[in-house]
């Protein structure tokens, strides 16, 4: 009987859970979002606080990434690097601007009368 396989950082159930949840909350919002123009004042900044929420998860579960000793973490935090790289932005950048957008979002919601 051999011993169980040491799994990596990336690989660990909770890892794994998280950004699979992450993702799919992310996909969910994008589907609802098609939908934003109808909602009412209380609807849009429910959206919103979804989103805010979801972008705090999703800072903290890259930070546990980027502190993780991790061959394959440290790979993927590169690799998500290059991509905003390739897209003029870098991770504090990304994160300002969403965080812009959705306090524009919010803004304008407060300023709806219904």
């Amino acid at each position: 009987r051999q011993p169980p396989e040491d799994k990596g950082f990336m690989e660990s159930e909770l890892v794994v859970r998280e950004i699979q949840s992450i993702m799919k909350e992310h996909s969910d919002l994008i589907r609802l979002g098609a939908t934003y123009g109808k909602f009412d004042k209380r609807g849009k900044l429910l959206f919103i606080q979804q989103w805010k929420n979801l972008m705090e998860r999703y800072e903290i579960h890259l930070k546990r990434i980027e502190l993780s000793d991790d061959f394959q973490a440290q790979l993927t935090i590169k690799q998500i690097e290059v991509n905003l790289e390739n897209m003029g932005m870098n991770r504090s950048t990304m994160m300002d601007y969403m965080r812009s957008t959705l306090q524009k979002m919010e803004d304008d919601a407060e300023r709806s009368p219904w």
